[in-house]
């Protein structure tokens, strides 16, 4: 079995690389390599006892079939832009946070098992970035940033004091951070070209 995560791991890997980068080009076959993607980590993480990531992950497979429909049709043609005000991205913190607690007691509660909060509040966010996304809404790389860093130290953690092999998957956030900071200089300059 092992063996077989470390192939879902690398297989899952190379999805999320592909996808990130077709997302900055603004590639509506991105959200396909995401959905791939997205389903091999929801398996992984769920061998790894990580199940909101997991649950994340699941939730990323089906808001990447709303994102390859929008980014095909809807909103095909539309450049990205902000289209969210501040005060709704404070609101949108206040109730993530306290809806991660929330979650987190509920899961706790529920499986008998400690949940831990930092992979639950990460997974909120996560989904308000893709929704962002999916909206083609420059805010969606700042999110990104942060979370994808924020994963890179939780996996980490979790391979070094569980025995849980998640370092790729750390690499790989780590990697995904720098890949978001391109993303938001490209959607950002795309904007900029529309506006000048």
């Amino acid at each position: 079995m092992p063996q077989v995560l470390i192939l879902v791991e690398i297989l899952s890997v190379i999805g999320t690389v592909v996808y990130i980068y077709l997302a900055v080009k603004k590639k509506a076959i991105a959200w396909f390599f995401g959905i791939v993607a997205s389903a091999l980590s929801a398996w992984l993480f769920y061998h790894n006892n990580l199940y909101g990531s997991s649950l994340l992950n699941i939730i990323y497979a089906l808001l990447g079939i709303a994102g390859f429909i929008n980014w095909n049709s809807y909103i095909a043609d539309k450049e990205p832009s902000y289209g969210i005000k501040w005060y709704f991205h404070l609101l949108w913190i206040a109730i993530g946070t306290g809806l991660s607690f929330f979650v987190c007691e509920l899961l706790n509660f529920t499986t008998g098992e400690t949940i831990l909060y930092a992979d639950v509040l990460l997974a909120i966010f996560s989904i308000l970035a893709t929704v962002l996304e999916i909206r083609k809404d420059i805010s969606t790389w700042w999110y990104w940033i942060i979370c994808n860093l924020a994963f890179s130290g939780l996996y980490l953690w979790k391979s070094l004091h569980t025995g849980e092999t998640l370092y790729l998957y750390s690499l790989l956030m780590l990697g995904l951070a720098v890949f978001s900071c391109f993303g938001l200089q490209a959607w950002s300059k795309g904007k900029k070209k529309q506006e000048g």
